[in-house]
């Protein structure tokens, strides 16, 4: 079984089915269209044996995937969930990637668990868990975990695990496995980030009981956690100050970029913090980036 190179609207995932009866799981990519490394993963894991279970492979956005571009109407990490508790959702209730959310949806529902594959702005790994799942995160070996965003970033995928409920009415376990570095890179790097994502998608499978094995052991069993705080929302056209990206430090009176013919500062109350996602915006009310505070769990 092959996962699709090029996926079409009407062919937008792959099911594989497990030797017994088990947990029914989803592996999601190309949510953001240019963030290419989730189809490279989702190809190999295709072709994996199941001892049980169920798996779904789901190729998030295919007319991005196709354009190479991050989304065409709308970020669709902020695409699922309902309307009328997603501000955003409503507000792009008619966009293409709300239309794809909406398809993929009933396939989540079916499912106990999934992991959605990115990748960001620095050549880091690192996993976002909704806040009832880190425990399953800490086993997927990554040496950085980012909480709170299932608050901050309603309409995610890790948003929509956490307002799911599973049979026995738990929490469904969701998070979102950041890959490194979103743009061309080494081919060596971008090796080294799939068989990452390769490692953590192993390791979720054989958690949901899809994989009957041992898994390696952890080589970082205490992560460093990072919980999001604040969301700088634009007000005109966001540009990020030079070579600004994802976990840099900030400093009491850092420049950390221009919104409009604002110079943008960091303020007292963010210093010693760390920002994330801080990428250029042309319009306003769209998220900057992100302020977030190291934390022990």
């Amino acid at each position: 079984m092959t996962f699709p190179h090029t996926l079409t609207d009407d062919d937008f995932f792959v099911k594989i089915e497990g030797e017994k009866s088990g947990k029914t799981v989803a592996i999601l990519c190309s949510i953001h269209g240019n963030e290419r490394v989730g189809q490279d993963i989702a190809k190999e894991v295709a072709n994996w044996k199941l001892d049980a279970g169920t798996l779904y492979l789901i190729g998030g956005n295919p007319r991005a995937y196709e354009q190479n571009v991050r989304g065409t109407d709308a970020n669709m990490n902020r695409c699922f969930g309902d309307p009328q508790e997603v501000p955003y959702i409503a507000q792009h209730i008619d966009s293409y990637e709300r239309k794809c959310a909406e398809k993929i949806m009933p396939l989540l529902d079916k499912c106990d668990g999934w992991v959605d594959i990115h990748q960001c702005n620095k050549d880091r790994t690192f996993s976002i868990p909704h806040g009832e799942c880190t425990e399953l995160a800490k086993k997927l070996d990554f040496p950085i975990m980012c909480t709170g965003y299932d608050t901050t970033h309603k309409g995610s995928t890790a948003y929509y695990a956490s307002v799911s409920k599973d049979s026995t009415g738990n929490t469904k376990p969701g998070m979102t496995l950041e890959l490194g570095w979103i743009h061309e890179c080494d081919e060596s790097v971008y090796k080294q980030n799939k068989d990452k994502g390769l490692d953590a998608c192993e390791r979720f499978l054989i958690e949901m009981g899809l994989i009957d094995k041992q898994p390696k052991p952890l080589k970082f069993p205490n992560p460093v956690y990072i919980h999001a705080t604040y969301i700088y929302k634009t007000k005109s056209n966001f540009s990020v100050q030079g070579p600004l990206s994802d976990f840099d430090r900030l400093r009491e009176g850092m420049t950390l970029g221009t919104d409009g013919e604002e110079v943008i500062i960091c303020p007292a109350e963010w210093d010693g913090k760390y920002i994330m996602f801080p990428r250029n915006r042309d319009t306003a009310d769209h998220e900057g980036f992100v302020i977030g505070e190291r934390r022990t769990s």
